[in-house]
Formats: C-alpha cells, structure tokens, sequence
C-alpha cells in the first residue's frame, strides 16, 4: 500500500532540486499535501453520490487535470522558441 507520504517522498526525489532552500520544499510539500486533501475531499463527495453524478465528477477533475499539464508543455514550449 503506497500512503500520501510514500508518494511526496517519490515526487520530492524526482523534482525537488537537490539545492532547493528549506522554504521552497517546504512550500513544494504543503502544495502536495494540499492537493492530496482536495482530492480526498472530492473522493469523499463521490462516495455520497449516485454512480452516474460521481463518475461524472471524477471525469471533470481528470479533464481539469489533463488540460493544466496541455497548458504547461504549451508555456514551456513557448518559452524555448
């Protein structure tokens, strides 16, 4: 079973930079424990919800999800141009 921690810990080793400051990680970690509560929230929501409603909230949170990181490669990229 993988815990919250077991994945901030994998996450910190693939993108917190080993010169990060106390801060940065600091604020790197409340930024992924903050998340973790929102979906957590939002799991407990669907968990309260007909099939069809949940399935449906969960379908938004992805596409949310899916269009932010379209919405990054695309700064990035226009950032290297």
């Amino acid at each position: 079973m993988k815990t919250i921690k077991d994945e901030w810990e994998n996450f910190k080793s693939m993108v917190v930079p080993p010169g990060a400051s106390e801060l940065q990680k600091s604020e790197m970690k409340l930024a992924f424990y903050g998340g973790a509560t929102v979906m957590l929230n939002i799991m407990s929501m669907v968990a309260n919800m007909s099939t069809k409603e949940g399935f449906k909230l969960l379908e938004v949170c992805s596409k949310e999800c899916e269009n932010f990181v379209m919405e990054r490669m695309l700064e990035s990229k226009s950032k290297q141009n």
